[in-house]
């Protein structure tokens, strides 16, 4: 059964995937709103917050990826490898925040 913050993570690699130079700004907001979103239905432990770190790590490397190609276009291996790592962070903090009990809140919404 999926569980509520899953679907919050799976928008994320939606973004993660359509960034260019042009929608970065959009990106980040965005990125950064999954996550809350998806610590919202999980008590987190350490090991979580520290995979929401490395998520936020990856990303930073994205940025500086998307800003070496021409006009910021996106197009380039080193941007696809960033975008994958982007994605196997947001794979491992979706397998930490499996192992998390629910919030309160979820609890009492019935979407744990």
């Amino acid at each position: 059964m999926e569980r509520a913050f899953e679907s919050h993570l799976d928008m994320a690699k939606a973004e993660i995937a359509s960034a260019d130079g042009i929608s970065l700004p959009m990106v980040a907001a965005n990125l950064k709103a999954c996550l809350a979103n998806a610590f919202h239905f999980v008590k987190p432990s350490n090991v979580a917050l520290a995979a929401a770190e490395d998520v936020e790590v990856a990303f930073r490397s994205l940025v500086i990826e998307i800003g070496k190609t021409p006009l910021g276009m996106g197009r380039s291996a080193g941007v696809d490898n960033a975008k994958r790592l982007v994605t196997q962070r947001l794979d491992i903090l979706r397998a930490d925040l499996s192992n998390c009990p629910p919030s309160e809140e979820a609890r009492a919404l019935g979407i744990d």
